[in-house]
Formats: structure tokens, sequence, C-alpha cells
């Protein structure tokens, strides 16, 4: 194993830490820990080239490295998607709030016995 392998390895163990610390602190939900952790073990299944061989001998990948590229492209997608459904409910509650905000308001400008809801 090459020096560049073992500075993966600690960067990996720290970003694993690191998740387990913001579980602990309630930033993240206890599925998106366990979706980071996995990613982070695979990290570590990466960094062993000779496991990553493996791997791509079962699924019928030509290399080790395209097999990581592929998956890595696929998580990818995987998180744009996550983030496009999340954007989207954001933009449906924003908007939501903004029709009751306006409602709110014209009722208390043109409605002299206004009552807030």
């Amino acid at each position: 194993m090459q020096g560049i392998a073992y500075l993966m390895i600690l960067i990996v163990l720290y970003l694993m830490a690191k998740t387990v610390y913001n579980l602990k602190q309630d930033k993240i939900s206890f599925r998106e820990f366990w979706l980071w952790f996995i990613i982070w073990i695979l990290a570590l299944v990466a960094i062993f080239t000779d496991l990553l061989k493996i791997a791509s001998t079962l699924l019928g990948v030509g290399r080790a490295v395209d097999l990581a590229i592929y998956l890595s492209i696929l998580l990818l997608f995987f998180f744009v998607f996550k983030l496009f459904v999340r954007v989207e409910e954001n933009n449906k509650i924003t908007t939501q709030l903004i029709r009751e905000i306006a409602i709110d308001e014209a009722d208390k400008k043109y409605n002299p016995r206004y009552k807030r809801r």
C-alpha cells in the first residue's frame, strides 16, 4: 500500500467520526447517518484495491477503477435526485407560506374586524 492510501484511510476515518458526531449533535437523522456511514465504508473498500478487483470481476466490469467510477457516478446522480426532491418540497412549502401571508395581510388591510388566525 502506498503513502496516499494511508492518507486516504485517515481522511475516511475522520469523516466517519464526523458523521457519528453529527448524529449525536442531531444535525443528521439516523437514516442519513447510515447512508453516509455506508458510503465511508465503501470508500475504505475502494482504497484496498484487491477487494475492488474481486468485486469488479464478480460484476463483470473490466477494471477495478471502472467499477469505482461507475459507482461514483451512480452515487452522484442519487444525491442530485435527493437534492432536487428536497428543493421541490421547499418550493411548495414556501409557496404555501407566501399565500397564507398574502391572505393574512389582505385581511388585515381590508377587514376592520380582522383577527389573526
